[in-house]
């Protein structure tokens, strides 16, 4: 029997659905090249990984006589795995011709105004520069705090690996703006990245693309896709939230990625110009493009979802998604969503009830797939030793965590007075179409029991070198204490979680407090007709607000009504203009310089080369007078300074 949703459901996507994969392979991942050009390629005895005895004259490079060679596809740092754990990204390859170099920032400064060129321009030893510099590098730095971003901070040119690990303590925050990754051989580790809107300096409100980070390369930029494409690109242990938009958005020509150990959290529910966004990760293609539907392959795993209306994460789009160990708490809608004909692998995942989750069954419900019918195609998962709201023992079938999709109500389907019905899926259903007997072209993870991958994922996830912050430790405790106490089977009498201090609603946790005003016309696209969100000034009344509001906007209504003349007759029609009234937090800049103190910090290091003095002697055993970072003393394929930041990112 179908589930009835009385109203109606909005599908929050402009997204073309996705198919199956391009390169099927399993275990260990070979490089996705055997030119040389992206990956090495260990087949190939001119592309040696170990760089520590090279011929190239222009520095490290490879030397195919060396006995430390490595034997098999080397992850590009230890610890990373997935889709995207085989590239080199700062480390680059021998056949670029040019060494690998370090850049240290030594600003928190983003960008200054150059009169030269009449404009803004990046810092000296700024983040930015170090991004906007070309050839393989590794980016460490000498200060810790927040970078307030002027602008999007975009990474074009490939083979970079930004190690935040190696920041003095409270470590790195990105601050105002997010990152835009498009190149391959892209190493990200232990950055916090906190958007917020500067209304304070005059910035209208956010628009799609919003992101704490956002992975797209466009049909005009690819020639060769195995050349040209976003791959071998791995996040590790990062902290997102905040986000007008998503979190994380990816589409067009993105191929193997991987996010591991992050946290995707507390996306703003102000802040957009359509009003209440506040999403999770979103996946997918634009319509239009050349970018094959089955060319994504994305791996997240060891991972937390947190308090994001839903997206946790949505995949319009892929050859085949990971989703392995992670955990996914108070969601409003349903968890996850995977649409299109993709391969799924829905393995060891922890999904826990909070404050939002609606009792209904897309919320109780872990995964929402495409109906039999979808133009496009539907999604084939693998699902085992996933634990939620409907599968609570590992007694129970696998497909208990509850899966399902909608069709809208033609009036025979279910219910007359509802718009969309609802079908459960089981592994039988519509003769087995969306049933995956074997995990497809599982990646190399280390994949541990969904309860034990829950405890690490709390305790471990996010930016924690060389601390946490408060935003990721505050929900490490609020998960801790939901695990231990499990508060909605609580019957202890006059107990309510509602009201319990410990527990949180989706959105925002750390800034001002405000009342917003959200505007909703009935029946007119939320595009129309923007802003819809008014926040109140201090002292400002809810009429006084709404009248200020709608005398600000210009736009004309399908019944005829116009802005801003026609304020007082829209006041008057609550039931076609509806308005709502939510308190909100919002972060700002001074929630950021409050928590992120600028510090400096530069341990002795007598020869320059950014190794400190005592690892030198203690672990790689080298002279601290001799420059040998780029070096692999060794012979294990990383050269000395990636010995240095890996120790760095040890747990």
């Amino acid at each position: 029997m179908p589930w009835v949703k009385n109203k109606h459901v909005c599908f929050l996507c402009c997204l073309v659905l996705a198919g199956a994969v391009c390169n099927q392979q399993t275990g260990l991942l070979p490089p996705l090249d055997s030119d040389g050009g992206a990956v090495v390629d260990p087949a190939d005895p001119g592309s040696n990984l170990d760089q520590s005895n090279d011929e190239v004259p222009t520095g490290p490079g490879s030397d195919p006589g060396d006995p430390g060679q490595p034997s098999g596809p080397l992850p590009v740092f230890p610890g990373a795995q997935g889709y995207g754990a085989f590239g080199v990204a700062g480390r680059g390859v021998p056949s670029l011709g040019v060494a690998p170099r370090i850049i240290a920032v030594t600003t928190l400064e983003d960008m200054v105004f150059d009169p030269n060129v009449g404009q803004m321009v990046a810092a000296p030893g700024s983040l930015r520069e170090a991004v906007e510099a070309s050839g393989p590098r590794f980016v460490i730095f000498k200060v810790g705090g927040a970078i307030e971003l002027d602008e999007t901070l975009v990474i074009e040119n490939p083979y970079i690996t930004i190690a935040g690990q190696s920041a003095p303590s409270p470590g790195i925050a990105l601050a105002h703006y997010g990152v835009a990754v498009d190149a391959k051989e892209v190493v990200i580790r232990h950055v916090r990245i906190r958007p917020y809107v500067d209304e304070a300096g005059g910035e209208p409100l956010g628009v799609h693309n919003s992101d704490n980070a956002l992975l797209s390369r466009h049909d005009n930029d690819v020639v060769n896709p195995d050349e040209d494409a976003i791959t071998n690109v791995v996040f590790d242990h990062c902290s997102f939230s905040w986000s007008i938009d998503e979190t994380i958005d990816v589409h067009h020509w993105v191929r193997d990625i991987t996010f591991q150990w992050c946290i995707f959290s507390e996306a703003s529910l102000y802040g957009h110009m359509e009003g209440p966004q506040g999403t999770g990760m979103l996946v997918g293609l634009s319509p239009g493009t050349t970018c094959p539907p089955d060319f994504t392959r994305l791996s997240i795993h060891h991972s937390m979802f947190a308090h994001n209306m839903n997206r946790n994460p949505r995949v319009m789009m892929a050859g085949v998604v990971d989703f392995r160990n992670n955990v996914i708490y108070n969601w409003f809608n349903t968890a996850s969503q995977f649409w299109g004909p993709m391969r799924v692998n829905y393995v060891g995942n922890y999904l826990l009830r909070g404050l939002d989750m609606p009792m209904t069954v897309p919320g109780r419900n872990a995964i929402h797939v495409a109906q039999p019918a979808n133009s496009t195609g539907t999604p084939q998962l693998y699902i085992n030793d996933n634990f939620g709201y409907f599968r609570t023992s590992s007694a129970q079938a696998e497909w208990d965590i509850g899966v399902y999709y909608s069709i809208p109500n033609d009036g025979t389907l279910c219910n007359p007075g509802s718009s969309v019905c609802g079908f459960i899926v089981t592994p039988t259903s519509d003769n087995g179409m969306y049933y995956l007997s074997q995990p497809h072209e599982p990646p190399t993870v280390t994949t541990h029991p969904a309860a034990t991958a829950r405890d690490l994922v709390i305790q471990s996830a996010g930016a924690n070198k060389p601390v946490r912050d408060t935003v990721d430790q505050e929900l490490a405790d609020e998960l801790s204490y939901v695990v231990q106490t499990q508060p909605f089977s609580n019957s202890t009498p006059g107990y309510n979680p509602a009201n319990d201090p410990e527990l949180r609603r989706i959105g925002v946790h750390h800034g001002d407090t405000a009342t917003v005003l959200f505007f909703e016309p009935v029946g007119v696209s939320s595009h129309f007709c923007t802003p819809r969100t008014y926040r109140l000034q201090p002292g400002q009344t809810v009429l006084d607000g709404q009248i200020a509001y709608l005398q600000s906007l210009t736009c004309t209504f399908p019944d005829g009504y116009t802005l801003p003349d026609d304020y007082l007759e829209i006041l008057a029609r609550p039931g076609s203009y509806k308005w709502y009234v939510n308190d909100r937090v919002i972060p700002s800049e001074a929630t950021v310089s409050a928590m992120y103190p600028p510090a400096n910090f530069v341990a002795l290091d007598s020869d320059g080369d950014h190794i400190p003095d005592a690892f030198e002697q203690a672990q790689i055993g080298s002279s601290p007078w001799v420059d040998d970072s780029l070096l692999d003393t060794d012979s294990d394929g990383y050269l000395n300074i990636e010995e240095y930041l890996n120790s760095l990112a040890a747990n």
